[in-house]
């Protein structure tokens, strides 16, 4: 008679154990949503990495791959903004970080980036990323 009482204090701590951790999993993202929201990044990222690397076309294939699944989001129109200032393309960055910069208007980030391209548009040479064309120099 003594295992009874003990027995039942057992399951209701192993149901309301199981009632946690199903509290629990269902707060938490699974894994498939973890994977997705990672792959996300990484296609942007790669875009991203490719247009640093002044090899625009294939940031082209990424930045369309992430597009056609994400939508015109504040992070790719930030990170495209950011591609076309790169190209020089600086009326399309204009667009496209002022697009972002709506859509998230407390984005430090975006705010650098329009600060940047303030600042090449008034200084094209001045630029980090500016590269001058052969036969010139800066000296």
């Amino acid at each position: 008679r003594h295992n009874v009482p003990q027995q039942d204090s057992r399951q209701n701590l192993t149901l309301h154990t199981r009632k946690a951790l199903i509290s629990l999993k269902s707060a938490l993202p699974n894994r498939a949503q973890i994977h997705r929201e990672v792959s996300k990044l990484g296609i942007l990222g790669l875009a991203s990495a490719y247009s640093l690397l002044g090899q625009f076309k294939q940031a082209d294939v990424y930045f369309a791959r992430y597009k056609k699944a994400n939508g015109n989001n504040a992070t790719y129109l930030n990170d495209y903004g950011f591609s076309m200032m790169l190209r020089g393309n600086l009326t399309q960055a204009e667009k496209l970080l002022q697009r972002a910069s709506s859509e998230q208007p407390g984005s430090l980030t975006i705010q650098n980036n329009l600060a940047a391209l303030r600042r090449l548009k008034a200084n094209p040479t001045g630029f980090v990323g500016h590269r001058p064309k052969r036969g010139t120099s800066s000296f």
